[in-house]
């Protein structure tokens, strides 16, 4: 018996429900929650995926028909890196499909195409824990359609990671119990998945993973070590065929801004979270533009799994009794407990004791671990109560249906009672009230039509089921996903409406003043478009890159550590400026103090590439010469210490510097000086950078604690600084062995992809 039992089908729903009938349904069920989307007339744009995911694609497609690898970006935070920063998803293959295909349709299809990935990959584990191709049809649905999986459209990098969710489930169960091509297939399904870039997503993936391969070691049935021995062949088949990726990373994590000071806990779950499982307006405060959230947790905009999937889910364990049922009902619970995070006790006592627990900075993404199970704990509650257990009566199905029904029902009319008689600060009861009504309305009628799947209208009730989760879905809270006319998002707009021309690469930079950082940060604009539209002509977090505006800051998930502390300097505080600093940054308009759309000129920047300063010697740490009001980056350049005992050049006169290229990943200049003279370029420090001084390499040193210097002998030179990312080109060479490694497996292995046998675990369908 399968570790799930034995389920007698009813053979009308299943037959009916086959993979190509699910599919169908799940792209209509989508494209009806999503016209206008899926035709191209508007765009998803709220908060991360408009101002940060859009223009990172847009720049990543602007560097794709250039014929260049973006590796670097030279318009955000004075330069940083752009491939190592992983969520960019550079090396993920099917990045091609919004490359080649017109933005900003393109990156709205790709996010909903990978939840129809998702919905499939749910059916399908579903379908072969449970043998019932309708209760993997609620695994999809669920999976889908959930206030969880509609906030992380957000970002196209996490609908791409939870789309690949379940299939690297189901492959690696089929890899550590078949073996052969099965090892090849999981490890590279998990690859697409790691190169999503959303590490903590791949963590949960893998602890589900790790669970149900104990739960298989204690069962027995094959071969223990054996199944050991594959499921460590698969890790390091995704590790080499994802090196090419994982290797900047970890060099960009050493040099980031990132370390045990950094990693504090945000935006953890409310206690009162646990609330909004069945009533989820419950406690929720509303932004200037309409949109709800939880009090205090501000990244997932619902963490709503629907109250009837929810409601199976506890019926799972009620009726099921088997190691996986337990195993998913414990992860649940885990899942949750951990989401709460510091506002609870147990996370806390656990982060004393793990202090690496608190690199999570973001303890809500531990609740997308139940996004995904709970869905899986409703298939097989559905499963079981609708179909007679192998040599048992339905009864307890039924009781335990109608127990979680009654304690669901009591429970959220007990929270409408303590919502009107106890209102929070910002609480909203008509909202509330609907909110609480509506679900239990829902929930009885979800639950009324499960009872009905065992009676002649069985068809009519499995596509009510199916309707009521897509309705729960859409409508459990206003605006979640909000569009916007795709001409928001067209480039050209800096020069419609300012009437001049931004700087360029390798001319200035802008520069976003504290004071108008802030009043962005925190805008109460309530219509949408001027919102986002101002936010826009600002040049705000990434949206500069639309326009190819070079700026000081940028929304760089990592920074490279000395430039994010010179821009904590210039952004401390909203009263204080340091010119000098300024001007060797090259800025050349800075967003004026009272009004963040209009652009004052500066006149008195330096150039990018500068030769001939004189070098003053400081020892580590942020030099306080960048914040003396006497600093003049014309005359003095600020070097580490240990250049003291190398460097011979001082403040040289008449010396030239004249800039020929300033492109994404080089920079080539002609020099001329009388005497030994010091070239600094105001363009972040990484070790990827490597300078040459006529094809002679140089030493690369740290200027002005953040930017680049080289020293130049006399003479007439051709001086190049060049990006080379040697942690790329090895991860390149160690992704093309596994890739040969993988095609020997595959070739030499002589068991096929076929349907396995009926006392396998795999999908009759």
């Amino acid at each position: 018996m399968s570790s799930t039992g034995t389920y007698a089908r009813n053979p009308d729903i299943h037959g009916w429900f086959t993979p190509w009938r699910f599919g169908l349904l799940m792209a209509m069920a989508i494209g009806a929650v999503f016209p206008q989307v899926i035709f191209g007339g508007e765009t998803f744009f709220y908060r991360d995926f408009g101002v940060l995911a859009y223009p990172s694609v847009f720049y990543h497609r602007e560097c794709f028909w250039r014929g260049e690898l973006p590796l670097w970006n030279p318009l955000s935070n004075c330069g940083a890196p752009f491939l190592a920063q992983w969520g960019t998803m550079v090396l993920y293959p099917f990045s091609l499909f919004y490359l080649l295909l017109p933005l900003p349709w393109s990156l709205n299809a790709f996010c909903l195409g990978h939840l129809f990935l998702g919905g499939m990959g749910a059916y399908w584990l579903a379908s072969s824990w449970t043998r019932n191709r309708f209760a993997g049809s609620v695994a999809g649905f669920s999976y889908v359609f959930s206030g969880a999986m509609f906030s992380c459209l957000l970002w196209p990098n996490y609908a791409v990671a939870l789309g690949w969710m379940p299939w690297v489930v189901w492959s690696a169960e089929r890899s550590w119990r078949d073996g052969g091509r099965w090892v090849v297939l999981a490890g590279l399904i998990a690859a697409m998945q790691l190169l999503a870039g959303v590490p903590e997503v791949v963590m949960l993936t893998w602890l589900l993973v790790g669970g149900l391969l104990l739960v298989d070691v204690f069962e027995g049935g094959f071969n223990r070590l054996v199944a050991i021995r594959r499921i460590f062949v698969v890790m390091l088949i995704v590790a080499g065929l994802t090196a090419a990726q994982i290797l900047p990373f970890l060099e960009l994590i050493q040099h980031s801004q990132r370390d045990r000071a950094f990693a504090t806990a945000k935006w953890s779950m409310p206690v009162t979270g646990i609330v909004n499982f069945l009533v989820p307006m419950f406690h929720n405060f509303r932004t200037p533009q309409g949109i709800y959230f939880q009090v205090g947790q501000q990244f997932l905009s619902s963490t709503y799994l629907g109250v009837g999937t929810l409601a199976l889910a506890a019926c799972a364990p009620l009726i099921i009794r088997n190691r996986r049922a337990l195993l998913l009902s414990l992860l649940v619970v885990v899942s949750v407990v951990f989401a709460i995070g510091d506002n609870g006790p147990i996370y806390r006592g656990i982060k004393s004791v793990f202090p690496l627990m608190g690199f999570a900075r973001y303890p809500i993404k531990f609740l997308l671990l139940a996004a995904f199970t709970v869905p899986l704990l409703a298939a097989m509650a559905v499963a079981a109560i609708s179909e007679s257990r192998a040599g048992e009566k339905w009864g307890r199905g039924v009781s335990s249906l109608i127990a979680v029904a009654c304690a669901s029902l009591f429970g959220i009319g007990v929270i409408l009672m303590f919502a009107r008689k106890n209102p929070f600060p910002g609480d909203e009861w008509p909202v509330i009230l609907v909110s609480g009504l509506s679900r239990a309305l829902v929930l009885t009628l979800i639950f009324a039509l499960v009872a009905a799947l065992r009676t002649r209208l069985a068809h009519l009730a499995a596509g009510g089921i199916l309707l009521l989760i897509v309705t729960d879905a859409a409508s459990h809270t206003p605006r979640q996903n909000p569009t916007l006319p795709s001409r928001v998002l067209a480039p050209g707009l800096w020069e419609t409406v300012h009437r001049f021309l931004p700087p360029k690469v390798g001319e200035s930079r802008v520069m976003i003043s504290p004071s108008a950082e802030e009043a962005l940060l925190k805008s109460g604009v309530t219509d949408f478009e001027s919102d986002f539209l101002g936010k826009r002509l600002a040049g705000w977090s990434h949206l500069n890159l639309i326009e190819a505006v070079p700026k000081v800051n940028g929304s760089s998930t990592l920074q490279v550590r000395e430039q994010a502390q010179v821009q904590s300097l210039l952004y401390g505080t909203t009263n204080q400026a340091w010119p000098g600093l300024l001007d060797f940054l090259a800025v050349s308009y800075i967003s004026s103090e009272s009004n963040a759309l209009v652009w004052v000129r500066r006149t008195t920047q330096s150039r990018l590439v500068s030769i001939g300063k004189r070098p003053v010697f400081t020892a580590p740490g942020l030099p306080g010469y960048l914040t003396d009001t006497a600093f003049d980056p014309r005359l003095v350049v600020c070097l580490p210490s240990a250049a003291a005992q190398v460097v011979t050049a001082g403040e040289v006169t008449g010396a030239k510097a004249t800039l020929e290229t300033f492109v994404a990943n080089r920079v080539l200049c002609e020099v001329e000086t009388p005497g030994p003279a010091i070239l600094s370029v105001a363009q972040s420090y990484y070790p990827s950078w490597r300078a040459t001084v006529d094809d002679q390499p140089v030493k690369l040193w740290h200027a002005n604690h953040a930017f680049q210097a080289i020293e130049v002998p006399a003479g007439r030179h051709r001086v190049e600084f060049k990006y080379v990312d040697r942690p790329f080109q090895l991860g390149c060479g160690v992704s093309v062995v596994t890739l040969l490694f993988s095609g020997f497996i595959w070739w030499r292995s002589r068991r096929k992809l076929e349907r396995p046998p009926e006392n396998k675990s795999s999908p009759d369908v």
